[in-house]
């Protein structure tokens, strides 16, 4: 049960990155290009990229692109804050009065979104195995935790305010907030793609491992690592 529920946990993660790419990069198209393709043609070409990046074996290998990923967060993060202050700065910001502290009518669907709060946990593990110092690493992860536990709550509470409860309700994806018709958010919308594409074969990688435990089980290792 524990390997059915990793395997389907890390799949549906990516899932949602595999929706985040077409969508953003369909809706880019459409206001850069006038041009309408098919988001399922954006999802083949996700596969095209992925297949050959799941079958690097050592995640040490993609520590590079990693760090670029979590560059572009911080980058996309950045630009909506500064969104959100050019929005206030235009409209004031938008009253919280009506803003219930849970709304019940949501509220299932606030449990199936917080679910992804913990989308990472499955690589906490293989992670360590390939950290150099792994004695400091809890202690690190601890901190890291922390730091997201509060920028969640200062981001959300950010994001009402400056965007408004229904503009986001709207709107599936947080970067939808921002102008859609300037090169820049285009720009920041594609560099957040391709951190999805380098996070990918690090969030299946759990899944990979336990399915090929199954697959291959009796078979003997290879000596060669790639």
């Amino acid at each position: 049960m524990v390997d059915i529920t990793l395997v389907g946990s890390q799949v549906s993660f990516v899932t949602a990155y595999v929706y985040f790419i077409t969508k953003n990069l369909q809706q880019i198209m459409q206001q850069a290009l006038s041009v309408t393709i098919n988001k399922w043609y954006f999802g083949l070409g996700c596969f095209v990229i992925y297949v050959p990046l799941v079958m690097v074996r050592r995640m040490d290998k993609l520590a590079m692109t990693h760090v670029f990923g979590d560059i572009m967060i911080f980058t996309v993060i950045a630009s909506l804050f500064v969104y959100g202050a050019l929005a206030i700065k235009e409209n004031g910001g938008f009253s919280t009065e009506n803003v219930k502290p849970i709304n019940m009518s949501l509220f299932p669907d606030a449990i199936g979104f917080s679910v992804y709060a913990y989308e990472g946990i499955g690589v906490i593990l293989p992670l360590q195995d390939i950290t150099a110092d792994k004695d400091d690493y809890v202690r690190v992860m601890t901190y890291v935790l922390c730091f997201i536990f509060v920028l969640y709550i200062v981001f959300s509470e950010f994001s009402i305010f400056a965007f408004g409860q229904h503009s986001i309700g709207n709107n599936p994806l947080i970067t939808q907030s921002m102008p859609q018709d300037s090169p820049l958010v285009w720009c920041i919308e594609i560099c957040f793609c391709l951190n999805l594409v380098f996070s990918y074969p690090l969030m299946m990688h759990p899944a990979n491992t336990v399915i090929e435990s199954y697959l291959y089980a009796g078979w003997s290792k290879s000596h060669t690592l790639t």
